[in-house]
């Protein structure tokens, strides 16, 4: 199931960056 931990570590990221954005003032 490789596939499956690929696409949770994609999200993962995402999340991350989303997160990142969030915190860091425009």
């Amino acid at each position: 199931m490789i596939i499956l931990s690929t696409f949770a570590i994609i999200e993962y990221a995402l999340n991350h960056l989303r997160f990142f954005s969030y915190g860091t003032p425009s």
